[in-house]
């Protein structure tokens, strides 16, 4: 049978279970108050009302905050496109097997390629919520403001010097979650070329996300791919 301190387990269980959201509750007699903050509000009063509660016990989700960031944003609207990862890779080298990289660790990033042109962008995304994307790679534009495609053969390593590659690839503050995201197109996602350090996380994901269903809607997206990794001050 079920009692409030059995539900408040369960919505915790399985909300770890998504490594997407953090949740905490308090029991107060037959009342569960929720706490943390959960990738999609509506999954979680789906999975509230799975759990077919009986009507004295009651879940309160006032506290909660909607908070895909960051590493839930990647792996809930930019996964990996499986069928092309045998063309297009991201390798990140220079964390822990659990994906951890210190202060000061230097990271090396690699894109296995097909032998193509496309128009690639790679980001780094940063632990704080607030803070700027930094890009590590995008299309150069001709004089006319047009973006160019890259031819690719095989690999592009990040780390080396080469046009519209960003290359001081060492971990510093904010620390926490981060990721490294890709996306390959036929066609360019944006009508301009982005600045180092000059975009907004939120507003670029938002962006990058309107832009990528008007291509995936015509088939232009190539490839998607992403590492997620956690940075902090403890070696």
């Amino acid at each position: 049978a079920w009692t409030a301190e059995r539900a408040a387990a369960r919505l915790i269980a399985l909300s770890a279970a998504t490594d997407c959201g953090s949740l905490s509750a308090q029991v107060d007699g037959t009342v569960v108050e929720l706490d943390g903050f959960v990738p999609s509000q509506a999954d979680l009063l789906n999975e509230i009302a799975a759990l077919k509660l009986p009507p004295q016990i009651a879940v309160a989700t006032r506290n909660i905050q909607e908070l895909p960031w960051p590493h839930c944003e990647v792996r809930l609207d930019y996964g990996r496109s499986t069928l092309n990862r045998q063309h297009w890779a991201l390798q990140l080298s220079g964390t822990t097997e659990s994906g951890y990289a210190a202060a000061g660790t230097a990271l090396q990033i690699k894109l296995k390629t097909p032998s193509a042109k496309a128009y690639v962008y790679v980001f780094y995304l940063q632990a704080q919520r607030e803070a700027n994307v930094v890009p590590l790679y995008q299309p150069l534009f001709d004089r006319k403001g047009r973006a160019l495609p890259s031819l690719f053969k095989g690999s592009l390593d990040l780390n080396q010097p080469a046009p519209g590659i960003h290359r001081e690839l060492v971990v510093t503050p904010p620390f926490g979650p981060e990721a490294v995201l890709m996306v390959a197109a036929r066609k360019p996602l944006f009508d301009e070329r982005l600045a180092p350090n000059d975009w907004n996380e939120r507003y670029l994901l938002t962006r990058l996300r309107l832009a990528m269903s008007g291509l995936k809607a015509s088939g232009d997206i190539l490839a998607t791919d992403y590492v997620l990794l956690t940075t902090g001050d403890v070696p």
